[in-house]
């Protein structure tokens, strides 16, 4: 449970499932607020983190960049330069051909999807940040960093537009309109 502020009015936030049930306080009470350590994401930050995720895979699968060619860019990179010095060596068109063939993907390709943004891409960037394995485990400080980190090497290498993390009050919104029917 959180408290939270929105258009002036202050509302007690029960976010521990499926459904946000926003309880408005009165402003004439005084109330108790007893703060708790939280030791897993509330299901609001749960449900925020696989919005990001679904995003991002939105925006890569948008821009035509497969699961297959994020994944061996690097090595494709690797390969290029030892084919490109190798065909300067000897000179040999084979070396060209054997090349484009490596380097074709001609293979079918895998679109992105929230998972796979989660376990290919997030992942790594939470291991190798955090030490972590399991994403129940990181904090919203963690998280933090690792969106940072991770919005910086999809910006730089890909050119994918920064994904500003989903909200609170984004997702209460999105809550509402839902209930709503609007």
């Amino acid at each position: 449970m959180k408290i939270i502020s929105t258009s002036g009015k202050w509302y007690l936030m029960d976010d521990s499932n499926a459904d946000v049930v926003l309880t408005p306080l009165d402003e004439n009470k005084v109330y108790s607020i007893i703060k708790t350590t939280q030791t897993t994401r509330s299901y609001t930050a749960n449900r925020a983190l696989h919005k990001y995720f679904a995003i991002v895979a939105e925006l890569l699968n948008d821009a035509g960049y497969s699961v297959q060619y994020v994944l061996n860019r690097k090595r494709d990179s690797k390969i290029e330069k030892v084919m490109d010095w190798l065909y300067n060596k000897t000179g040999s068109e084979l070396v060209i051909k054997v090349k484009e063939k490596i380097l074709s993907h001609t293979d079918t390709q895998i679109s992105w999807t929230g998972e796979n943004v989660k376990n290919l891409l997030w992942r790594p960037f939470q291991k190798a940040l955090t030490s972590k394995e399991s994403t129940t485990k990181i904090s919203s400080k963690d998280i933090d960093l690792i969106h940072r980190e991770l919005d910086k090497y999809l910006s730089t290498t890909y050119g994918i537009e920064s994904v500003p993390f989903p909200s609170i009050e984004n997702m209460l919104f999105e809550q509402m309109i839902k209930n709503e029917n609007i």
